[in-house]
């Protein structure tokens, strides 16, 4: 047995281990786990963080800024909305009332400017809103209809619409 032991000597001194065996103990192993002190500071943040938004709801609104949905629903007439004051002292409603007029208007008529009015080789050019048309043309959504000497005929939805020329 002790050429064994002398071989195993050998063996570990070539390893570089300067061990002799040991027989094995009951002991348990204990290891040291190493902790980032980043992570420790970056999980404090998230907590500190976390609190204090805890906190700023708790503590910081105020539940009577915005109506529950219950509160909106049941909104009587005892109850109305909040109302200003005119001048007069009557009541002014916060928002307009949309309910007497519940179609959108109709589109307006275009704003057309007749800058000025050109003739060439028997054919009329206008020059409205800096854009030259000639009869057929539309701009605006008008169509030109007519275009003379003394103005510009055009139609919108039905409508005629002349403009004079400028003096």
């Amino acid at each position: 047995m002790s050429i064994i032991y002398d071989a195993l000597k050998k063996v570990q001194k070539n390893n570089g281990k300067d061990e002799t065996p040991q027989e094995e103990t009951a002991q348990p192993v204990k290891t040291k786990i190493k902790i980032n002190p980043m992570l420790i500071y970056i999980l404090v943040v998230c907590l500190g963080l976390a609190l204090g938004n805890l906190a700023y709801n708790f503590f910081g609104h105020s539940n009577n800024m915005v109506p529950s949905n219950k509160e909106v629903a049941g909104q009587s007439k005892a109850n109305p909305p909040l109302q200003t004051l005119s001048q007069t002292g009557t009541a002014l409603p916060l928002k307009p009332d949309t309910s007497a007029n519940p179609t959108p208007p109709a589109n307006p008529e275009p704003t057309l400017a007749l800058n000025g009015v050109f003739f060439e080789q028997g054919e009329g050019y206008a020059l409205i809103n800096n854009k030259i048309v000639r009869v057929g043309d539309e701009i605006s959504n008008a169509k030109v209809k007519e275009i003379a000497i003394t103005g510009v005929e055009l139609e919108f939805e039905g409508k005629t619409i002349k403009l004079a020329s400028p003096s």
